[in-house]
């Protein structure tokens, strides 16, 4: 008996020394299992001191671990943990609380890098920090409650943030989480803003950016549901608090104004990507400058790779639609843009790629509006440039523009050109001019014929905006209010900013000129140039010349200055077949042949337009007037004529014929007459000498022979035509 009891406290004593061996070295051996665990997970660099080991709680002194990933090292290292437990839980990884007074957050770069700072190298990797730090603790510690007094930013490629402390408050009860995160400024100590995680669970994560003792909605609010490879939320960002919200800690330019932002999106990732994404964001209004958008709609369909180069596409199918887009004057309505794009961020450079189209964008100045059809175009940026290459059909043309730009978003400076691809043939197509916008304001148009143009417009933040134009005309037609012309051909090179004017003096021909009387063959060599005074340009006219009435007329030099109120012109005429002249009037009873030459001075100004003190004459041979008029004819002068002199012109012979002309821009037509000849009726080989009055509105002249010769029915015509194509619109 005394032997079995020498035994069994043998056998005590032992458990008892191997038990005090085990308490004695338990922190050695729990240091031990944390480390390993760790371990697993791929952290490196693992270093953990446990000053203190009890039943019901645990004091590190230290804990530090490396996680390394393609060129960054992302080193974290608290102090001071205190972590209570019960020991039935610590075999289900649960524990009551875990407090940490201090952790550090230190990124490194583990290559010979240039440094670079967070906002660029590290603005997807969040995303993938996240998701691997998730997969680490989702099946180690489980906390009730958690907080860190002080947790700040080390690192060489994140000055940004250095100046940044933390402050974390956590609970889980139930498998939801709650959460307050607060940031401090160490530079501003009373500047700090709070993150609220509300109600998150493995499952869902409910956050909102909100200022201390805010009762307004979030300026950032987001509510998640997070899956294994996917994560789904709606969203709200308030832009104008968001940024006063992270004014303490780093400053964001946002450009403008932006109404509040919502939508929604959908992320499908792994580790390093996010293998597909659709995010949807909706904006009452965006204002920068003279820029505005309204009812902005965004839809993007994306990938991005989380990891250097850090690559991010816009898929095709992604499309940004507004009520109204405008810049300075112009607008465009129910503009819809079909986007892809490519965008990649390395250590050396970031660059652009992708396309922009939309079937059709209404374009409008307010009064004016053109329609660009089937608008497409490449777009590109690298090296802060900003290139686009594209083309367009302007409203419903025969023809498509091209268009290459390029903006230097640096140096604000940049260019843009515009070329027909093949020149809008009229004719061929039916098509006029006006239908190239949907209101056309102008009092002519061209409805047959070719033109091509070519643009280019160069900014700079340093000089005025030049736009400067080359026109094309070839073989043109078409109608000056009631006046018909055909055969215009010309080349211009117009300068429209910053003051219109032509590069070169042109030669511009037009082969008829028809308002019920016609003329022809008339060429000019005309340039714009900028006045003295005045901004409006004025027009040189040299070397007018043209055929009319079997005759020529002609002006050496004409300069019409749209800044003045009056302009005059002398126009001279020769060899004018007043046989033509008379059978304008439509009279039978007179007959009349020779030629006569002269000069009209032309005035024109904001009542129209004069002819004062007209002068016509026969320069050499002479001719014969035969008046015969028949009951009931008009006659030449709204006075009787004497009876001898209408004897007299019965057989008129002139050798001397002067008339003084005079026009009003009422339209009436005021002609001396002066006539020294013979004339057989009167039986007598004396000069005769006959002065006759006559007066015509010629405006009403003309309508009747542009009525007789079909003129105004083919404008009316073309008026129709436009008139029944804008309404189909």
């Amino acid at each position: 008996m005394h032997k079995r009891k020498i035994k069994i406290s043998g056998i005590l004593l032992v458990i008892a020394v191997l038990a005090s061996g085990i308490w004695y070295g338990r922190i050695q051996f729990v240091e031990f299992l944390i480390i390993h665990s760790l371990g697993g997970t791929g952290l490196e660099d693992i270093k953990l001191d446990i000053s203190h080991l009890g039943l019901e709680k645990l004091h590190a002194s230290h804990l530090s671990f490396t996680h390394r990933q393609n060129k960054l090292a992302n080193t974290i290292e608290a102090h001071d943990i205190i972590t209570t437990y019960r020991i039935s839980q610590l075999f289900d990884g649960k524990v009551e609380t875990v407090s940490i007074k201090e952790l550090s957050l230190k990124q490194s770069h583990t290559t010979n890098t240039p440094s670079t700072d967070l906002t660029t190298t590290l603005a997807l990797a969040p995303v993938a920090y996240l998701i691997h730090y998730k997969n680490i603790l989702r099946n180690q510690v489980r906390t009730t409650r958690l907080s860190a007094d002080k947790i700040y930013f080390l690192g060489d490629i994140s000055p940004s943030l250095q100046h940044l402390t933390l402050r974390l408050a956590s609970s889980h009860t139930d498998g939801t989480v709650s959460a307050r995160l607060t940031l401090f400024d160490t530079r501003r100590p009373d500047a700090k803003r709070t993150v609220l995680i509300d109600r998150a669970t493995e499952n869902t994560l409910n956050l909102a950016f909100v200022y201390p003792d805010d009762i307004n909605p979030g300026a950032l609010q987001i509510n998640a549901n997070l899956y294994e490879t996917s994560i789904t939320s709606d969203y709200s960002i308030d832009i104008a608090r968001l940024k006063t919200w992270f004014e303490p800690f780093v400053n964001i330019e946002i450009p403008g104004e932006i109404s509040p932002v919502s939508g929604k999106l959908h992320l499908v990732l792994d580790e390093n990507s996010i293998t597909s994404s659709s995010i949807t964001a909706f904006s009452q209004q965006i204002k920068h400058n003279d820029t505005s958008i309204k009812k902005a709609n965004l839809k993007l369909l994306a990938s991005a790779e989380l990891s250097p180069p850090y690559t991010i596409k816009i898929l095709p199918g992604s499309e940004i639609i507004a009520d109204e887009f405008s810049y300075s004057n112009y607008s465009i309505s129910k503009a819809a843009f079909d986007i892809a794009v490519t965008i990649s961020i390395t250590e050396q450079q970031q660059y652009l790629l992708g396309t922009i189209n939309a079937n059709a964008l209404s374009i409008s100045d307010g009064t004016h509006a053109t329609i660009l059809n089937a608008f497409s175009t490449d777009i590109a940026l690298a090296d802060a440039t900003l290139s686009a290459n594209g083309s367009f059909i302007p409203n419903k043309a025969p023809t498509s523009v091209s268009f290459t730009a390029r903006h230097n978003l640096l140096d604000n400076n940049g260019d843009l050109q515009l070329n027909t691809l093949d020149p809008l043939d009229l004719t061929a197509n039916n098509h006029q001019l006006s239908m190239i916008t949907t209101l056309w304001p102008y009092t002519f148009d061209f409805t047959n014929g070719s033109l091509r143009l070519d643009a280019q417009v160069e900014w700079s933040r340093h000089k005025p905006t030049r736009f400067t134009t080359r026109i094309h005309a070839d073989n043109l037609g078409g109608h000056i209010n009631e006046l018909i012309f055909s055969g215009l051909n010309s080349q211009h090179q117009l300068s429209i900013l910053p003051r219109i004017n032509s590069k070169k003096a042109e030669l511009v021909t037009l082969n008829n000129l028809d308002s019920g009387v016609t003329a022809t063959n008339i060429s000019a060599i005309m340039k714009l140039e900028t006045p003295p005074t005045g901004e409006q340009p004025q027009i040189v006219i040299n070397d007018l010349k043209g055929e009319l009435f079997g005759g020529t007329f002609s002006s050496e030099h004409f300069v019409y200055d749209l800044n003045k109120n009056s302009n005059r012109l002398i126009i001279t005429t020769r060899d004018i077949d007043l046989a033509e002249v008379v059978a304008t009037q439509q009279l039978d009873d007179i007959k009349v042949t020779g030629t006569v030459d002269g000069a009209l001075p032309i005035i024109i100004n904001d009542q129209g337009v004069f002819i004062e003190d007209g002068a016509l004459f026969n320069a050499s041979r002479g001719g014969t007037i035969r008046y015969n008029p028949t009951a009931g004819s008009g006659q030449l002068s709204s006075n009787p004529l004497t009876d001898i002199t209408l004897k007299a012109l019965q057989d008129f012979r002139y050798s001397e014929l002067s008339a003084d002309v005079n026009f009003k821009p009422d339209g009436v037509l005021t002609i001396n007459l002066q006539l020294k000849g013979r004339s057989p009726k009167l039986e007598t080989t004396r000069p005769v000498h006959l002065n006759i009055n006559t007066e015509q509105n010629l405006i009403s002249l003309l309508k009747s022979l542009r009525y007789a010769e079909g003129v105004s029915a083919k404008i009316d015509a073309k008026v129709r035509q436009q008139y029944e194509q804008s309404k189909s619109q």
